[in-house]
């Protein structure tokens, strides 16, 4: 039986082209997906030049693709070695539509095929269509950028070891530049913040070159502006390691609060008429906490949509674990700006809302667990709630992650006030305990003894018979921690 290798090729499921290895580059055959990607008719391609088949004028939209593509080819002819072009672009005439023409993206493999004589008798031509990624991409950038100018908020990355700094208009318009007029790295936005707290931004970037286990990045700048005005600016980030753990990268956002600086100066000045002052106090904090809570929430969300697009598992589940930590903040924010005081936050109603959202969100794959949560009903103010909510995020969502892998089981959260003043927090279940380096030990094993020594409290962690148990007594309150 003789097979016809021809149409063999044709049916090939990949987009190929089959060209000849004289330099001319002539298409001998090709498969039926890729007259399918680049629109072509057989007759019309087989038996020309592909160069021929390509826009030839050097001020063309494909003028640099081309060229790439010739570039490549000449090289598999020189070296006899496969080559692959990056991400290219090219157009497409849309048969239902005369005159229609469509931009496409692709990779492409120039691959030779030798005879038996040891010389290139063809080149395997093959096109990775990557048309829908780039545009999920460009979609996904402009919902960002429609999402950080709705909220008056810029974004930026920082490389500490290049200084380089990329960033959004705003960004350049916040600190008073002009298009363009910065240069790609943060020189000259570090000579416009204010010499009392640059000191303060140096120091802060060089703990987190010393401290990779830090979680985020802070800074509260004031930023000189030419004509000698003030503008308050509030910057947080997120820290981007690289394989062995070093940070490399800061990416984050940042918010013009200037108008809310200046309206806690207008609230100092009115302190001969107290009940004025409270009530505009009440109103700051409602509306600086539903502010905060808003801005986390696009944070949240612009974290989630970069997991989404992730193709590194290990970077997806980073990217989700700190959008949980800051949902954790966020709901402290939250309390604060709708509850009759704006100063403290009633942890036994919270509580029991961020385990439910650890439920909800942590549920429904190798675990079905449940909490069983006591807590006495006490208020505290902000500087305790946010390192105790975060404190409980991380053991309640280690716990209904880890300790039962074979099924569900129970989580028991305590936060009690004894009476010698201590808060007492407890975390347990009764599942597998500390078996294994991977199970339990992470970012937050790192990160909850340094929330602990922020609170001042004693940390007791014990391998339980069945079960692992975690308590933290937190000294009463004092004016600052």
């Amino acid at each position: 039986m003789s097979i016809d290798f021809s149409a063999v090729f044709n049916a090939l499921p990949d987009a190929y082209l089959l060209l000849s290895s004289d330099g001319n580059f002539t298409v001998l055959a090709a498969t039926d997906v890729q007259l399918q990607v680049t629109g072509g008719v057989r007759g019309d391609v087989v038996g020309k030049g592909l160069f021929d088949l390509l826009p030839s004028d050097p001020g063309s939209a494909m003028a640099e693709s081309v060229s790439n593509l010739r570039a490549s080819l000449e090289k598999v002819l020189a070296t006899g070695q496969r080559d692959v072009v990056p991400l290219q672009s090219y157009l497409v005439r849309d048969p239902a539509q005369k005159g229609v023409v469509e931009e496409r993206y692709g990779e492409l493999i120039n691959t030779p095929s030798f005879g038996p004589d040891g010389k290139i008798a063809f080149i395997v031509h093959k096109i990775i269509n990557r048309t829908e990624s780039v545009r999920r991409q460009r979609e996904n950038e402009t919902r960002l950028r429609l999402a950080t100018r709705t909220a008056d908020l810029g974004s930026w990355e920082y490389e500490p070891a290049t200084d380089a700094f990329e960033r959004s208009q705003f960004i350049d318009e916040l600190f008073g530049f002009a298009p363009g007029e910065a240069g790609p790295t943060a020189t000259a936005f570090f000579e416009r913040v204010h010499p009392e707290d640059l000191e303060m931004a140096r120091l802060h970037l060089q703990s987190i070159a010393d401290n990779p286990e830090l979680n985020g990045a802070r800074f509260d700048l004031r930023i000189v502006l030419p004509n000698g005005n003030i503008r308050w600016v509030i910057a947080r980030g997120e820290i981007m390691q690289n394989r062995s753990g070093q940070p490399i990268r800061l990416i984050g956002v940042a918010v013009d609060a200037t108008a809310d600086r200046e309206r806690e100066q207008a609230l100092e000045t009115a302190l001969a008429e107290r009940e004025v002052w409270l009530r505009q106090k009440d109103l700051l904090f409602r509306e600086v906490n539903h502010r905060v809570k808003n801005s986390l929430q696009l944070v949240m969300s612009i974290l989630n949509l970069q997991a989404n697009d992730a193709q590194n598992e290990h970077a997806r589940a980073h990217l989700l674990s700190a959008g949980s930590r800051i949902a954790a903040i966020m709901g402290v924010h939250e309390r604060l700006y709708q509850s009759e005081n704006v100063t403290t936050v009633e942890m036994d109603k919270y509580l029991r809302r961020l385990c439910s959202d650890i439920t909800t969100s942590t549920n429904g794959g190798a675990s079905d667990c449940w909490i069983d949560m006591e807590a006495d009903p006490i208020e505290l103010p902000i500087e305790l709630a946010v390192p105790i909510a975060l404190v409980v995020n991380e053991l309640v969502t280690n716990a209904v992650k880890h300790a039962y892998p074979g099924g569900g089981g129970p989580v028991r959260l305590e936060l009690r006030q004894e009476d010698s003043g201590y808060i007492k927090l407890l975390v347990a279940d009764k599942g597998t305990g500390f078996v294994s380096e991977g199970s339990r030990k992470g970012l937050g094993s790192r990160l909850i003894p340094g929330l602990a020594r922020q609170l001042r409290g004693r940390l007791d962690i014990k391998n339980l018979t069945p079960g692992y148990q975690v308590t933290l007594k937190i000294p009463p309150a004092r004016e600052t921690y």
